[in-house]
């Protein structure tokens, strides 16, 4: 498990491991950017609007995002109700057990997951601030 220290408090090594490794996955969001997740498929925003999501440590962008919008939440919706009844014919504990195996995948690669996680939230492009909520 990677140490929730800050970078400059890690041992050498490990810092330069998880600065090696974060720099990978910033060379190909900074290159591809990033997509929605829908269907099981990477796909754009249907209105190919992006904005630009900047890095909380340095402010440099890290990627061009999707700006998702309704038709996005209607794809994805749609995706969704689509394998439901295959999803509710399994029972509650193969479910369990595919949602356990999801979460085991996400707490043995932490750092994947922050990396891949912004720190800082955005709102119709605009930097969210503490108390901001979507509605």
């Amino acid at each position: 498990m990677t140490s929730s220290l800050p970078p400059q408090s890690l041992p050498g090594e490990a810092l330069t491991r998880n600065l090696a490794s974060l720099d990978r996955y910033l060379t190909r969001f900074r290159r591809d950017g990033l997509s929605h997740l829908i269907a099981g498929k990477l796909q754009p925003g249907e209105s190919g609007l992006t904005f630009t999501t900047d890095s909380p440590i340095d402010g440099k962008p890290i990627a061009d995002v999707p700006r998702g919008d309704a038709q996005d939440v209607a794809r994805a919706a749609t995706a969704a109700h689509a394998v439901f009844p295959a999803w509710r014919a399994l029972s509650a504990v193969k479910r369990r057990s595919i949602l356990h195996a999801i979460a085991d995948g996400i707490e043995d690669r932490p750092s994947v997951v922050c990396e891949k996680t912004p720190r800082q939230a955005r709102f119709g492009g605009e930097k969210a601030s503490e108390g901001d909520t979507l509605a």
